[in-house]
């Protein structure tokens, strides 16, 4: 769940304005109304199935692509298998190293048994939160992202770099349909980037002020070979000094 006033759209756009705009006149976006859009875009968006396994973030793509066909702006749905769609949009800039907005539309299976909303339901509750998959991983994010994109295009805003809205599959499973994917297939795309904006990193809470972390790497397999000899006897009367207690030991 996410709360509908944290859905912070009017900041993002703000922030990331001052990371990529060239100081010159440019037409005035209400980032009021358009926080609006972005929670109900958030609602629908939830309501795409893309549960991964099996995925069908196609069906995500399409979404995101009708949103950028209302605002004119062009867009490339490229599948890794049939139904893993990975959908981008590039905002033309200048040549500075280009920035990537990346999120994931797959989320991991809900069972409907255990909820007490609708998981593809984005319903807002009466306690301002947002409920469903992935309003935590990522499609929040990924509308944030997609709102400040927006933004920057309806103002015409000059950019010092290009600005590069991407949407992929299969993160909540490898990535290799994904942004693993466009990393072997499409390698043009990334051809001059050097700066990604991704979930991951964040902030906390302490003592009353926000500290934001940077994150470096995540957690990767670390593979060990281990063996352990041990007394033999049968699994109904396991013995204390068997080959698994000696591992566990």
């Amino acid at each position: 769940m996410i709360e509908r006033g944290k859905l912070n759209v009017v900041g993002l756009a703000l922030a990331l304005t001052g990371l990529v705009a060239v100081p010159a006149s440019a037409q005035q976006v209400d980032l009021e109304a358009l926080q609006d859009e972005a929670v109900q875009w958030l609602q629908d968006y939830i309501r795409v199935n893309t549960m991964n396994p099996p995925g069908n973030e196609t069906a995500g793509a399409e979404f995101l692509a009708g949103i950028f066909e209302a605002e004119g702006i062009e867009y490339e749905i490229a599948e890794s298998a049939p139904g893993r769609g990975n959908v981008w949009a590039r905002l033309e800039g200048g040549d500075d190293p280009a920035l990537i907005l990346l999120h994931h539309m797959d989320v991991v299976p809900a069972d409907p048994r255990y909820w007490t909303t609708d998981p593809l339901g984005g319903e807002i509750k009466d306690d301002g939160f947002i409920y469903g998959r992935g309003t935590m991983d990522t499609k929040t994010g990924g509308v944030l992202h997609l709102a400040a994109f927006i933004a920057l295009h309806r103002s015409g805003t000059p950019l010092n770099r290009d600005v590069i809205f991407m949407a992929t599959a299969d993160e909540e499973a490898g990535g290799f349909y994904g942004a693993g994917w466009l990393v072997e297939n499409r390698p043009e795309i990334f051809e001059g980037v050097g700066y990604l904006l991704n979930e991951g990193g964040g902030g906390t809470e302490v003592d009353g002020k926000v500290n934001f972390g940077v994150e470096v790497t995540q957690k990767v397999p670390y593979w060990l070979h281990l063996k352990t000899v041990g007394e033999p006897g049968h699994g109904s009367r396991p013995r204390t000094s068997s080959a698994v207690t000696e591992m566990i030991e």
